[in-house]
């Protein structure tokens, strides 16, 4: 079948439109990473309450008192190495059997 040209470019204007309108990343904010790939992976204070089970006041605390991981401030964002949260995680773990 023959289309016009006019209606063969509004489709293929339609099908660009659909693919730039597919859902955006559907991941939590502990699974993405603004920076991914660059440097260690980075969470939000949102992903560290998520992972450490404490409200975001404990982990200020905690860096405070307790040798929480510090955070890394990027402009206004406070972000946190996943892997230094994941240790200390695993340091308290390792104590609780003494």
């Amino acid at each position: 079948m023959v289309t016009e040209p006019k209606l063969r470019a509004a489709r293929a204007v339609s099908r660009q439109a659909q693919l730039a309108v597919e859902p955006a990343d559907q991941k939590t904010p502990s699974e993405r990473s603004d920076l991914a790939g660059v440097g260690p992976p980075l969470i939000s204070i949102e992903a560290v309450c998520e992972m450490t089970g404490m409200a975001t006041s404990t982990i200020y605390k905690r860096i405070d008192d307790d040798g929480f991981p510090q955070q890394i401030k990027l402009g206004s964002r406070s972000l946190w190495d996943k892997e230094e949260v994941a240790a200390w995680l695993r340091e308290k773990a390792a104590l609780r059997g003494n």
